[in-house]
C-alpha cells in the first residue's frame, strides 16, 4: 500500500502544483509537471490529476482501514 500512497501524492502534487503554479502567475514552461506538455487542455488536466491523487489517497487509507478491521 506504501507504493499506492506514493502515486496518489504524485498524482496530488503533479496536478494541483501545476495549478498552483499557474495561478500565482510563476512560469509553468520551466517546471517538470506532467501537464505542461498539454498546454490545450488546461486547467482541467490539473484538476483531473489532482481529483486522481485525491481518489487513490481515499482508496488506500480504506484499504489500509478495512484490513486493519478485519484482523
Amino acid at each position: 500500500m506504501v507504493l499506492v500512497d506514493i502515486i496518489g501524492v504524485l498524482l496530488l502534487i503533479q496536478g494541483f502544483g501545476s495549478l498552483g503554479q499557474r495561478i500565482a502567475g510563476k512560469d509553468t514552461t520551466e517546471s517538470f509537471f506532467v501537464v505542461n506538455y498539454v498546454p490545450q487542455y488546461q486547467p482541467y488536466a490539473s484538476i483531473l490529476l489532482g481529483v486522481l491523487g485525491i481518489l487513490v489517497l481515499w482508496f488506500s487509507f480504506r484499504v489500509r482501514r478495512n484490513r486493519r478491521n478485519r484482523g
